[in-house]
């Protein structure tokens, strides 16, 4: 049976291999599209469950968007950023602006302890804005 820590145990896999180092991504096309088939069933595992972390996830697979692995004061971060970019951590500023948490003082990003709070800091903007599915 698959559970809430298998998915996310296999996205934590995925972006390791996607960012194999600080700031290095490997934009390989079928990692990339690994990352939304995953998403989407995984997404589809949340909605069946009624959590709505679900619109997130079709969300990220359809814009093709993820965290950034950074690092910052000697530990690794996962980053939103806001600059006019295509890079897949690079979010729209109305969702940027509101994503929890603090501004990094020296770049335009939040940063995250984890990939997953990142992403759960982007549900929230994303739910608080009406833009989920």
């Amino acid at each position: 049976m698959t559970d809430e820590e298998t998915f996310e145990a296999a996205l934590d896999d995925l972006m390791d291999r996607l960012w194999p180092a600080v700031g290095q991504l490997n934009k390989d096309a079928k990692l990339l599209q690994e990352l939304a088939s995953l998403r989407l069933v995984y997404a589809d595992w949340l909605e069946e469950r009624g959590d709505g972390l679900a619109g997130a996830q079709r969300w990220m697979a359809a814009q093709v968007k993820f965290p950034r692995l950074g690092h910052e004061l000697g530990h690794d971060t996962w980053d939103w950023w806001r600059i006019d970019r295509p890079d897949p951590e690079d979010l729209p500023g109305e969702i940027w602006d509101h994503l929890p948490g603090e501004r990094n003082e020296r770049y335009e990003c939040k940063e995250y302890a984890t990939r997953r709070l990142a992403e759960r800091a982007l549900f929230k903007s994303l739910k608080l804005l009406d833009k989920l599915n």
